[in-house]
């Protein structure tokens, strides 16, 4: 059961659809030989909560949070980040997983939450790991 139920948000879900997807920004390749730090750079509170928007808030039981093996509350995390409330976020995510850090950087997160993601059948879907690595 989602800790904040989707089904009553009061949300434009519609409007969420269309909102642009914007990729992750990769360190270039240059840089990236010269040391082992992240390919990925780092969302900013900023694009975290412009990401969490994305989410249409699935009703329980949301598919991401099936296919998450440590069942995370996906879309409940997803609401409270927009709402720039990460700590909450953060303990959210520490209910169901007892390294949050570290799943959110080695899950294969494209093939699991992000892969069972509504949006995936036409559009981009959200991506539940870097947000989760920003909030953790």
């Amino acid at each position: 059961m989602q800790t904040i139920p989707s089904e009553y948000l009061e949300i434009d879900r519609k409007a969420r659809v269309y909102t642009p997807y914007q990729d992750l920004s990769l360190r270039p390749p240059t840089e990236r030989v010269c040391d082992f730090g992240d390919v990925v750079i780092p969302l900013d509170s900023e694009r975290a909560m412009q990401e969490a928007a994305r989410c249409i808030h699935c009703p329980d039981p949301a598919p991401c949070r099936l296919a998450c093996p440590c069942h995370n509350d996906i879309p409940s995390a997803m609401w409270l980040i927009e709402q720039g409330r990460y700590g909450e976020a953060a303990e959210l995510y520490r209910e169901t997983s007892s390294l949050p850090e570290i799943c959110s950087r080695v899950c294969p997160h494209e093939q699991l939450c992000q892969g069972s993601c509504v949006l995936n059948k036409t559009h981009e879907p959200v991506l539940c790991g870097p947000v989760e690595t920003f909030v953790t």
